[in-house]
């Protein structure tokens, strides 16, 4: 089991997502689509969402996988 957690800084809430394989970019832009769905109603309005990520293997920006990834994401969020 791999764990993701995302922290909602304003919401001052927690949430923690599991994996079976390893922490890969496809694991952890799903986990943030997850969180997206189950959090919008809570963030109408919202004009930015900041996403703060380690540097670690999965998201290195030379990474194409993740940047495609995160880039579709964003584009959802408009």
């Amino acid at each position: 089991m791999v764990p993701l957690g995302i922290l909602d800084v304003l919401g001052n809430r927690l949430s923690i997502y599991f994996g079976q394989s390893a922490e890969t970019t496809d694991f952890i832009v799903d986990c943030l689509e997850a969180w997206w769905q189950e959090n919008k109603r809570e963030h109408t309005g919202l004009e930015e969402l900041a996403i703060d990520i380690d540097n670690g293997s999965a998201t290195r920006s030379n990474r194409t996988q993740f940047i495609k990834r995160i880039v579709q994401f964003s584009q959802k969020l408009n």
